[in-house]
């Protein structure tokens, strides 16, 4: 596969910014160009994660920041362009995370409808029926689809604090993927080719958010800082083809934008640079764009 190609203008990241004043979803070409809003939603639009054919996308609203949780909150679909906002079917509580399967199938998403404990459901895009994935009386949030759909990483409180488990696709056979002490993990991905899952980790409550890799081995897997300084980083996604990452920053303490780097934390670039807040990049998986 040929690698991603910077400063060419192939490829888009849709992302999540208050530079308009709430929350809304934008689309930005990964060299800086073709900045665009593309919803507009009254009480703001976070969260997006593109269909798989790089047409559609899903977010949520409400958003009014970046959250863990988010009561009260629904699925919404939308074109790249901006046009055919369609919501999708929702109860009391919240629905959010939502995860694209690589088939264009399914989304998996986080809901609050039971008893307002955040469990995993899968809904089905043909007849827009809902299946519970998780059924625990813990925290089970943020699913991550593996390139090849059968497995699903996620984060849980099984073990006490928020950890990185992966389950198959219908909630089955959960192990424990992270080792990370008293830690606290958040919003795991899974590299294309299905050899990492990388995720958000900090030490402390409030502490600096550090992007860890691991590779997926048998024994233990080691956990590796992609980057080895203190700059804040969170919420990483990867490039379609593995070899960049893009996710939010603030190294200088105050805006957060979205940022790019290589995969193996070097050659970092500032996409955004508004003043506000930008964060929940999501890579299309169209090389050229929809």
């Amino acid at each position: 596969m040929t690698a991603t190609p910077i400063g060419g203008g192939l490829g888009q990241i849709a992302y999540a910014s208050d530079i308009s004043g709430i929350p809304q979803i934008w689309i930005i070409n990964i060299d800086g160009s073709g900045q665009h809003q593309i919803t507009d939603m009254p009480e703001g639009a976070c969260q997006p994660d593109w269909a798989p054919d790089g047409l559609q996308l899903v977010f949520i609203s409400p958003c009014t920041s970046n959250q863990e949780i988010y009561p009260g909150a629904s699925l919404f679909l939308i074109n790249a362009d901006g046009t055919g906002l369609i919501p999708l079917p929702t109860t009391p509580g919240g629905d959010f995370d939502p995860a694209w399967s690589p088939n264009g199938e399914i989304i998996a998403f986080t809901s609050l409808r039971d008893y307002n404990r955040p469990q995993i459901y899968a809904m089905r895009l043909s007849d827009f029926s809902v299946d519970p994935i998780s059924d625990n009386l813990v925290r089970d949030m943020q699913p991550s689809w593996s390139h090849d759909g059968e497995k699903i990483a996620f984060i849980t409180t099984r073990r006490g604090p928020s950890q990185v488990w992966t389950m198959n696709r219908d909630g089955s056979d959960p192990v424990l993927f992270s080792r990370s002490g008293d830690k606290k993990n958040s919003d795991p991905v899974w590299s294309p080719d299905g050899q990492v899952i990388l995720f958000t980790q900090t030490e402390i409550v409030g502490g600096v958010p550090r992007l860890i890799a691991v590779r997926i081995v048998e024994g233990t897997p080691m956990e590796n800082r992609v980057v080895r300084d203190p700059t804040p980083m969170r919420e990483a996604v990867y490039s379609p083809d593995g070899f960049w990452i893009a996710y939010e920053g603030w190294p200088e303490g105050t805006s957060h934008n979205i940022y790019i780097m290589t995969s193996n934390g070097i050659s970092r670039q500032q996409l955004t640079s508004d003043d506000g807040y930008d964060f929940h990049p999501a890579w299309s998986p169209a090389q050229d764009g929809p």
